[in-house]
């Protein structure tokens, strides 16, 4: 079957780490599973889709690090455990309307979160919600939640509880962080419906001439930005933007460190009138597909580490192979498809025990 599609037939249980560091499947989907067990899935880079609809239990870590994941439909889901969802940083919207318990860290630092739905749950735990930095709306039964933790939940937004819980209640549970980053100068809302619900991200219009080191850094909801006189992006200045899909920018010529670091979703960026860019620029990149570096002329060996599904590589001035998590430079020219830093890794693991392989057969053939 499809590498980026896996179907998982005629099982009820997704085993033990069964899926853990897939970099490839983008679509899971499983008609009949009841349960996907600890690690199944954790570190499954790429996945963005995960159906399920007779899921009963999801056990500990069992999505933890699916950066990319965005929809989730488990309708019957009713076990959730510790640290599910750990790291789901492009997970907007979750419904589970049949589960009674969110266990402590369950979504961690799932940053671009913004709205939650759990009409039966009865008590919520420790850091259930923590770091949830887009969360703004939460719906609850009223008459069946009595027990929540202190600070479940702590976002940048004011939270809305759709019906209201007691005033007290609703108090303890949030804390709203400040925004660590700069204001920023004009951005328009885009809105998108994800299951019957308005969900919210922004475009940035960015007139100066020259940015900070850090100045959009944690930009949450941040999907484009447009920077029309900009040609130097300084170090981690859109650094863990985690929903930023695309960047605009005609005069980039230098990219400093860091500058895109956990830009997860990032998949369009217009890189051929750039000549520097510096170490671990774009790390963890994990939804960029394809660069043209016709005019590079420094290219950090880093600059594109855990890029995992990054396949088709222009360059005219060198030649590019990619070893483990780093570049490789060499005379020549790069146009077309490369091996990413996993896949290359699995390929030479393969090609290593063919030659063992081969190896025993002549060994044999000599004793017969």
């Amino acid at each position: 079957q499809n590498q980026n599609f896996i179907l998982i037939k005629n099982k009820t249980q997704v085993t033990k780490r069964e899926f853990f560091g897939n970099k490839m499947a983008r679509v899971i989907n499983g008609p009949d599973l009841e349960l996907i067990d600890e690690d199944a899935m954790t570190w499954s880079y790429s996945l963005i889709t995960l159906q399920a609809p007779k899921l009963q239990i999801l056990n500990r870590k069992a999505l933890y690090g699916t950066y990319l994941l965005r929809f989730v439909n488990c309708s019957n889901l009713q076990v959730l455990s510790e640290a599910a969802f750990v790291y789901c940083n492009s997970l907007q919207i979750v419904c589970f309307n049949l589960v009674k318990m969110v266990p402590k860290t369950c979504f961690f630092k799932c940053t671009q979160l913004q709205i939650i739905k759990f009409e039966s749950v009865e008590e919520i735990g420790d850091r259930a919600f923590q770091q949830c930095f887009s969360l703004r709306k939460a719906v609850f039964n009223p008459k069946i939640l009595k027990l929540a933790t202190k600070d479940c939940i702590t976002t940048m937004q004011k939270v809305e509880f759709a019906p209201r819980l007691q005033c007290q209640l609703e108090q303890q549970m949030v804390f709203i962080l400040d925004y660590p980053g700069s204001q920023h100068t004009e951005k328009t809302v885009i809105t998108k419906k994800i299951f019957n619900e308005n969900v919210e991200s922004f475009k940035l219009i960015f007139t100066e001439q020259k940015m900070r080191n850090n100045q959009f850094e944690y930009f949450n909801q941040l999907k484009i930005a447009v920077l029309t006189k900009i040609q130097t992006i300084e170090e981690y200045s859109f650094s863990k933007c985690h929903l930023l899909q695309e960047i605009v920018a005609p005069k980039l010529q230098v990219i400093k460190t860091g500058a895109f670091y956990e830009c997860f979703n990032l998949e369009v960026i217009d890189l051929k009138q750039v000549f520097i860019i510096d170490q671990d620029a774009f790390l963890k990149c994990f939804a960029l597909r394809s660069v043209n570096l016709q005019n590079i002329c420094a290219l950090h060996e880093t600059s594109f580490s855990r890029c995992n599904q990054l396949k088709h590589i222009r360059c005219p001035k060198f030649k590019i192979t990619m070893q483990a998590e780093v570049l490789k430079l060499s005379e020549g020219e790069t146009n077309g498809i490369i091996c990413s830093w996993g896949k290359c890794y699995v390929r030479i693991l393969k090609e290593q025990i063919q030659q063992k392989q081969n190896l025993l057969k002549r060994i044999l053939k000599l004793v017969k």
